[in-house]
Protein backbone atom coordinates (compact mmCIF):
# COMPACT_ATOMS: atom_id res chain seq x y z
CA UNK A 1 0.00 0.00 0.00
CA UNK A 2 2.89 2.68 0.49
CA UNK A 3 4.26 1.91 -2.52
CA UNK A 4 0.74 2.95 -4.40
CA UNK A 5 0.99 6.78 -2.42
CA UNK A 6 4.52 6.96 -2.99
CA UNK A 7 3.89 6.66 -6.76
CA UNK A 8 0.88 8.94 -6.15
CA UNK A 9 2.89 11.46 -5.02
CA UNK A 10 5.50 11.41 -6.97
CA UNK A 11 2.89 11.61 -10.18
CA UNK A 12 1.10 14.84 -8.04
CA UNK A 13 5.28 16.03 -7.79
CA UNK A 14 5.86 15.64 -11.63
CA UNK A 15 2.20 17.14 -12.48
CA UNK A 16 2.96 20.27 -10.50
CA UNK A 17 6.50 20.65 -11.98
CA UNK A 18 4.80 20.62 -15.14
CA UNK A 19 2.31 22.92 -14.80
CA UNK A 20 4.53 25.47 -12.90
CA UNK A 21 7.11 25.14 -16.11
CA UNK A 22 3.95 25.87 -18.39
CA UNK A 23 2.79 28.63 -16.60
CA UNK A 24 6.22 30.20 -16.46
CA UNK A 25 6.77 29.99 -20.21
CA UNK A 26 3.56 31.52 -20.94
CA UNK A 27 4.27 34.34 -18.83
CA UNK A 28 7.44 34.53 -20.33
CA UNK A 29 6.14 34.90 -23.91
CA UNK A 30 3.40 37.49 -22.99
CA UNK A 31 6.45 39.31 -21.52
CA UNK A 32 8.21 39.21 -24.37
CA UNK A 33 5.13 40.35 -27.08
CA UNK A 34 4.52 43.34 -24.46
CA UNK A 35 8.27 44.22 -24.98
CA UNK A 36 8.37 44.04 -28.66
CA UNK A 37 4.63 44.85 -29.73
CA UNK A 38 5.04 48.32 -29.96
CA UNK A 39 8.41 48.17 -31.91
CA UNK A 40 7.91 49.85 -35.17
CA UNK A 41 10.64 49.82 -38.26
CA UNK A 42 10.20 52.61 -40.48
CA UNK A 43 11.06 52.80 -43.91
CA UNK A 44 13.70 54.93 -45.32
CA UNK A 45 12.16 58.59 -46.78
CA UNK A 46 13.29 57.26 -50.18
CA UNK A 47 11.39 54.11 -50.33
CA UNK A 48 8.33 55.98 -49.24
CA UNK A 49 8.67 58.88 -51.87
CA UNK A 50 9.56 56.66 -54.79
CA UNK A 51 5.97 54.59 -53.41
CA UNK A 52 4.05 57.60 -53.41
CA UNK A 53 5.32 59.22 -56.67
CA UNK A 54 5.06 56.01 -58.79
CA UNK A 55 7.08 56.06 -62.04
CA UNK A 56 9.02 52.69 -63.90
CA UNK A 57 10.55 50.13 -61.95
CA UNK A 58 14.44 50.64 -62.59
CA UNK A 59 15.24 46.65 -61.88
CA UNK A 60 18.81 48.13 -61.60
CA UNK A 61 18.49 49.35 -58.52
CA UNK A 62 15.30 47.74 -57.16
CA UNK A 63 13.42 50.83 -56.90
CA UNK A 64 10.72 53.25 -58.75
CA UNK A 65 12.14 56.43 -60.43
CA UNK A 66 11.74 58.34 -63.68
CA UNK A 67 13.15 56.30 -65.98
CA UNK A 68 15.95 58.65 -67.00
CA UNK A 69 18.64 57.07 -64.96
CA UNK A 70 21.12 56.25 -67.67
CA UNK A 71 22.52 53.33 -65.92
CA UNK A 72 19.24 52.12 -65.04
CA UNK A 73 17.56 48.91 -66.52
CA UNK A 74 13.66 49.19 -67.03
CA UNK A 75 12.70 45.97 -68.70
CA UNK A 76 12.20 42.94 -66.78
CA UNK A 77 13.97 40.27 -68.98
Amino acid sequence: MKRHTTNRFLQDVIQACVVLIQFGLHISTNVVRLLFDDIETKPSDDEISDAFKGGVMNYWTGKLDDGTDPFGWYEED
